[in-house]
């Protein structure tokens, strides 16, 4: 479905385009420069410990005086970091993740953004020619869905024993459902060879080898991973994913939802989609842009735009489920909590 940018102004805010252009290009300059700290390691190394420019530029192997330059501009123009007596740390050390999400988000679809010519031409396919960088994706999905994630679990019902989670990416649902009883099983499926093999780790860390298997295919190759669920009382878990088949229609998505109805009777399901502004009587200026940069990502890359709950009630039913409850979890995030007929 086509949706121009007025139309989701109006959508979330009714109000029309408040945004400055040269507000929006020197935040270009500053995220350009967030990003080469972050791909030379400063912001890892801040982590670790606090030091001063001499210090951190003979770790990173940098050069100082740019360095030095990139920082103080950082310093003056984000709430990243701080300086205190010639030592650089960072202010909120344990919000990292919160703070630099923006940053991910850019990293995974750079390669995308520097050839949007390109695209424009169609010179290039994006899936093809273009590819997003996945290395972020699994710590960019955490920060974005991992709390809804673990709200969606503490209120999962108590007889589930296998939980299969649709496009995994960190496996963090998984480590938290099957941590917390030895009983339990997880199945985790993603088609990025990095995202699979960074969940794979993270189980491995967490010791849950026995318990949880991590599968690298795609979801919507039903026929190909059916096999390997099995347990007597399923819930499936699909966070920010479903949405990337509305980019063939709506169709896609409903006969993907019907047939792993079909495959799993007696299953449950838990849907976890962007588009939860409607439910929500205010949004700022901010987040209203943040939802127009996802509007934008995921029109140049092929994927199908959020939708409002009533479109999702509208495919979910057209598919065969029931749904139990909605329930938006913060300004943009919305839990659909599923059951099969």
């Amino acid at each position: 479905m086509r949706v121009s940018i007025a139309q989701i102004l109006k959508r979330s805010t009714g109000r029309g385009n408040n945004f400055n252009y040269l507000r929006a290009a020197n935040h270009c300059i500053i995220m350009q420069t967030a990003i080469a700290l972050e791909k030379i390691g400063f912001f890892r190394e801040l982590e670790r410990s606090p030091g001063s420019i001499q210090e951190l530029a003979r770790i990173l192997n940098a050069d100082e005086y740019l360095l030095d330059a990139a920082v103080e501009f950082l310093l003056n123009t984000t709430d990243l970091f701080e300086k205190k007596a010639g030592i650089i740390l960072l202010k909120e050390k344990q919000q990292r993740a919160v703070y630099h999400w923006p940053i991910w988000r850019l990293l995974i679809y750079k390669p995308m953004l520097d050839r949007m010519a390109e695209l424009l031409r169609g010179a290039a396919t994006f899936g093809k020619d273009i590819t997003r960088d996945s290395s972020y994706y699994a710590r960019y999905s955490e920060v974005i869905a991992g709390g809804a994630i673990e709200h969606a679990l503490r209120n999962m019902p108590p007889d589930v024993d296998t939980l299969v989670d649709l496009g995994c990416g960190s496996a963090r649902s998984l480590v938290t459902f099957c941590g917390s009883d030895g009983k339990r099983r997880g199945v985790g499926i993603d088609r990025d060879r990095d995202v699979a093999n960074y969940a794979r780790q993270r189980v491995k860390e967490a010791n849950l080898n026995d318990q949880i298997r991590i599968i690298e295919d795609d979801i919507a190759k039903l026929e190909r991973w059916r096999g390997h669920v099995t347990g007597n009382r399923l819930m499936f878990l699909s966070c920010g994913v479903i949405h990337e088949f509305l980019r063939d229609g709506e169709g896609a998505a409903m006969r993907f939802l019907e047939n792993l109805r079909r495959a799993f009777p007696g299953s449950r399901l838990i849907l976890i989609e962007a588009g939860a502004a409607a439910l929500n009587k205010t949004v700022n200026d901010d987040i209203l842009c943040a939802t127009l940069v996802t509007t934008l990502i995921h029109r140049f890359s092929g994927q199908g735009l959020p939708q409002p709950p009533e479109r999702w009630k509208q495919i979910l039913h057209s598919a065969g489920w029931n749904i139990e409850t909605i329930e938006p979890f913060n300004y943009t995030l919305a839990i659909y909590r599923c059951s099969s007929a």
